[in-house]
């Protein structure tokens, strides 16, 4: 979605005081995470910081 609002109402009980009705609001342009790429990247910091620690 490249423009726009999603608007979701929920119940919170989470508070003193029973519950109370809440919209969140989510605003676009959404982004979509690409797992793959973020496990990459962590993987090789997880790599770096090993051969690193050897020394």
């Amino acid at each position: 979605m490249e423009s726009g609002t999603v608007e979701q109402t929920v119940e919170d009980d989470t508070q003193p005081g029973g519950p109370t009705e809440r919209t969140i609001v989510y605003k676009a342009p959404f982004t979509k995470c690409d797992r793959e790429e973020d496990y990459e990247r962590a993987w090789e910091a997880f790599e770096n910081r090993k051969s690193t620690a050897g020394q």
